[in-house]
């Protein structure tokens, strides 16, 4: 989940906008996405996890993106 979180957000943002890209991500591109381990380039973290987990991790994401408030969000 950390390198998924530093490969969909950009420096420079106000949190709340960087919450919200880390959800869009988590919601469609993270299924798909081959996340490396910086020390290890032989290491496919996101490998680790079966498509079963990140689906559900996918619509957990998307579900909180349609959620009216930040307390329904988080």
């Amino acid at each position: 989940m950390e390198l998924a979180t530093i490969h969909a957000l950009a420096p420079n943002r106000p949190i709340s906008e960087s919450f919200l890209s880390l959800l869009r991500f988590l919601a469609t591109g993270f299924r798909a996405t081959r996340l490396i381990d910086p020390a290890n380039s032989n290491n496919v973290v996101s490998d680790l996890l079966t498509p079963d987990e990140k689906s559900r991790i996918a619509i957990a994401a998307a579900m909180s993106l349609r959620a009216p408030s930040w307390p329904e969000i988080i």
